[in-house]
C-alpha cells in the first residue's frame, strides 16, 4: 500500500510515497502556483484539513484519515519521549521535515532511554493505528513492563504528585525554559 504525500517548500512540493514496510521514495512536483490552485479546489470540494501540533499528529493524521483513539496514544507515546529526553521525536527546524520523520518514523534514539522504555515508546509510535498499543484499550498500555512498579492504578489518582510548582498567576510559565536551553532528562530503567 503506497500513500503519497506533499510537503511544502517555497518553490516546488516534493511528494513523499510511503509503502507499508516504510520505505519512501520523494520528487519534485509542482510549483508553488500549481499547488496553490490544487488547494483551492481542495478547499472548494471540502477536502479535510490537518489540525494539531505538527510533532505529535499521528501518521494517519498527516495522510488525511480519520479520527481514532487511537492517534490519541500515538501523542501519549511522543509526550512521553518528550518527557524522558527533553523534545520530540520527530523534531526538526521546518514542517515538511517533521512530517517526513514522522511518516518514516525517524528517531534518534539518546542510548540513555532504558530498554522498557523504548520498547513502550516503540510500541506507542506504532504506525499502524490497528496494532499500536492502546489500540485495543487503556488496559493493554497499563499492561506493559514498563509499568511494572504500579500495583494500583485507582491509588494513583488519589495519591499526592511528589512536585506541584508555585505559580504567581494561570499564566505564569516560570518553571518552562525555551526549547533550546532545556537540559535533556533521561531515565534508565
Amino acid at each position: 500500500m503506497f500513500y503519497k504525500v506533499t510537503l511544502p517548500s517555497l518553490k516546488t512540493a516534493t511528494v513523499l510515497t510511503v509503502n507499508s514496510n516504510g520505505s519512501s521514495s520523494s520528487q519534485a512536483e509542482s510549483s508553488m502556483k500549481d499547488r496553490l490552485s490544487k488547494a483551492q479546489a481542495s478547499a472548494a470540494t471540502g477536502d479535510k484539513k490537518i489540525s494539531g501540533t505538527p510533532d505529535y499528529l499521528a501518521p494517519e493524521t498527516i495522510m488525511g484519515g480519520g479520527y481514532g483513539a487511537s492517534m490519541d496514544w500515538w501523542a501519549v507515546g511522543v509526550i512521553l519521549f518528550e518527557m524522558l529526553v527533553g523534545y520530540p521525536p520527530f523534531n526538526d527546524e521546518d514542517l515538511p521535515t517533521i512530517f517526513e520523520n514522522i511518516l518514516l518514523r525517524k528517531i534518534d534514539w539518546p542510548e540513555e532511554v532504558g530498554e522498557e522504555a523504548r520498547d513502550l515508546i516503540e510500541q506507542l509510535l506504532d504506525s499502524n493505528p490497528k496494532t499500536r498499543l492502546g489500540a485495543n484499550g487503556a488496559a493493554e498500555v497499563k499492561s506493559h513492563k514498563y509499568f511494572s512498579f504500579v500495583k494500583d492504578w485507582e491509588s494513583l489518582l488519589a495519591s499526592e504528585a511528589p512536585f506541584i510548582p508555585v505559580v504567581s498567576n494561570p499564566e505564569d510559565t516560570d518553571y518552562f525554559t525555551s526549547r533550546s536551553h532545556t537540559p535533556p532528562l533521561f531515565f534508565t530503567d
